[in-house]
């Protein structure tokens, strides 16, 4: 354009540079919006994939505190027949006594018998 005057050369300068880092932030912008639409997918895909594991999660802890709560039950029943059964102290106190009598008549008679055995041969 030869008839432009140097500030209509500068200005038009001035609109390549601007158009062209125009064009070149636009490339940029397009190519960060494909990455992040493509990271964005691969996010979907791993929330859905943990969404299910999440899901199969839920269902196998459910699946163990109904087993747990079955068990407790049945421990719990076990513990209430248990106690139905238990001697108590009272109940068990007479039985204490004559078996540590026997046990103390036993000892009584063996020490006796050793005492004998020993006194006899003392004797002789």
């Amino acid at each position: 354009m030869p008839d432009e005057t140097p500030s209509q050369i500068e200005r038009r300068v001035l609109q390549e540079q601007t158009l062209k880092l125009l064009t070149d932030a636009f490339s940029k912008a397009q190519g960060d919006l494909a990455a992040t639409s493509s990271a964005v997918q691969g996010m979907t895909y791993r929330l859905d994939a943990l969404a299910q594991v999440v899901g199969e999660l839920k269902g196998s802890v459910a699946t163990a505190i109904v087993k747990m709560e079955s068990e407790l039950r049945t421990q719990r029943t076990d513990i209430e027949r248990d106690l139905e059964q238990f001697v108590e102290k009272v109940e068990f106190e007479p039985v204490k006594k004559i078996v540590f009598g026997m046990v103390g008549t036993m000892l009584l008679a063996v020490l006796t018998a050793l005492m004998a055995i020993i006194i006899q041969r003392g004797h002789s």
